[in-house]
């Protein structure tokens, strides 16, 4: 069907990867970061983690872009977490595909599966999709995040919550405000813990530095949405679209708020919406493979 070039040092990670491409019939080569030997491999796609704490987390990927040999490949990258900050810096290199690592297993085959098979835009062409401006308002989505780890899950909830309330009581004594770096990297390790009511109060505080307002909004949008708070969480993504001016940004609002729907079961607004982000970028990450499945949900209720 293919070949697949996993990039991964993560021992467990990459054998599982790799075993999850194999059993849908590709052909998987692992190895490091060479890329003189993913050229020699000469996949159809590139599947490479990056680590968002690395001094200089796009080298790689920057380094695969620029190398002639290896024009026209499909890349997908996987990271812990991907906000809009990371987002942004992917779709300026033109990177389209990516995922978080505790992503749907389908939709990961799926996506590969729309670079060896193309989908057929006929099908796609012959949907009505209207812009999400005439849409009701329903709430942006979220991705996967991380649950508590096993130790915290043994501890009393309401001690537990306690010790990181005085911790981030001590930690704003020596901030200001304004300081949403800080606060936002504060946020972002409650959610890695699956702390979102914690990480929604840092979050809202972060996004009144206009420096880290968008990605802020964003993150307690996706907070809120975990935590069945959908219409709060609308206010939040739309106050986030409302903020930047970046296409790129706004049109990863309006993708969110369609994979949202899908996920209330609110199909036909999910499929304008998502067809909506398709019409403007037809590569733009996953919208091509959830209007698929949108569509033939619908046709099978029509039945």
């Amino acid at each position: 069907m293919g070949k697949i070039y996993i990039v991964e040092d993560d021992f467990t990670k990459k054998v599982g990867l790799a075993g999850l491409f194999q059993k849908a019939g590709y052909d998987v080569v692992t190895g490091g970061p060479d890329a003189g030997a993913i050229v020699a491999a000469k996949p159809g796609i590139i599947v490479t983690d990056i680590d968002a704490k690395n001094a200089n987390p796009m080298h790689f990927l920057e380094e695969l872009k620029g190398n002639p040999a290896l024009k026209g490949l499909e890349i997908f990258v996987y990271a812990d977490q991907i906000d809009v900050s990371l987002e942004v810096k992917l779709r300026k290199l033109k990177l389209s595909s990516y995922f978080t690592k505790d992503a749907n297993t389908e939709f990961i085959v799926n996506s590969a599966k729309l670079v060896f098979n193309p989908v057929v835009e006929e099908e796609m062409q012959e949907e009505q999709f209207y812009s999400p401006a005439a849409a009701p308002s329903p709430s942006p989505a979220a991705r996967p995040v991380p649950q508590p780890d096993a130790a915290a899950a043994d501890m009393d909830t309401d001690s537990f919550k306690q010790m990181f309330a005085d911790f981030s009581e001590k930690v704003h004594e020596h901030l200001g405000e304004n300081d949403g770096e800080t606060i936002y990297n504060l946020g972002v390790s409650y959610m890695d813990m699956g702390l979102h009511e914690q990480a929604l109060a840092e979050f809202e505080r972060a996004s009144g530095d206009p420096n880290f307002r968008v990605e802020a909004l964003s993150m307690a949008g996706v907070c809120l949405r975990h935590l069945k708070k959908f219409k709060e969480a609308i206010e939040r993504f739309k106050a986030g679209a409302q903020s930047t001016q970046d296409p790129v940004q706004v049109m990863g609002f309006r993708y969110e708020i369609g994979v949202t729907l899908q996920e209330m079961g609110m199909l036909k607004e999910a499929f304008n919406f998502l067809g909506a982000v398709y019409k403007t970028d037809k590569t733009y990450r996953d919208a091509a493979t959830r209007l698929m499945a949108i569509n033939n949900t619908l046709k099978a209720g029509q039945k």
